[in-house]
């Protein structure tokens, strides 16, 4: 079974996107923050990131130039409030798989995570 490891700090928002998460099949692993986030990643290596850009410890972006610099590749979808045109093109920059806001759609989320862990599939491969 996949693994999706969600970094968020919003306890609300965490819980909903770990329904959405379940309710695709994938089992989930949780963090509150991005310092704790990376040591999950490094730990438990799991197929998929649901990433939210602020946060304590170690916000998002930094989160993905850990990633980067240290060639760890695995797909990470941004789930944020910033909107701004220059944080999206970071993000990609930096090596996200997607972008998407705040409040996260199901639908989307689903089709995003299926792509992602296809993608990981296939770079294992």
């Amino acid at each position: 079974m996949a693994s999706v490891l969600i970094v968020e700090d919003s306890e609300y928002q965490r819980r909903v996107l770990v329904k959405m998460v379940h309710a695709e099949g994938y089992e989930t692993l949780e963090s509150g923050d991005g310092l704790d986030g990376l040591k999950m990643i490094l730990e438990r290596k799991p197929d998929c990131i649901l990433l939210d850009i602020l946060l304590p410890g170690s916000d998002g972006l930094s989160l993905l130039r850990v990633l980067k610099a240290r060639e760890i590749q695995i797909p990470t979808i941004i789930v944020t409030a910033d909107i701004q045109e220059s944080t999206y093109k970071e993000c990609m920059e930096l090596g996200a798989f997607a972008v998407t806001h705040k409040p996260p759609k199901p639908a989307l989320i689903k089709e995003l995570l299926r792509k992602a862990i296809e993608s990981n599939v296939e770079d294992c491969s």
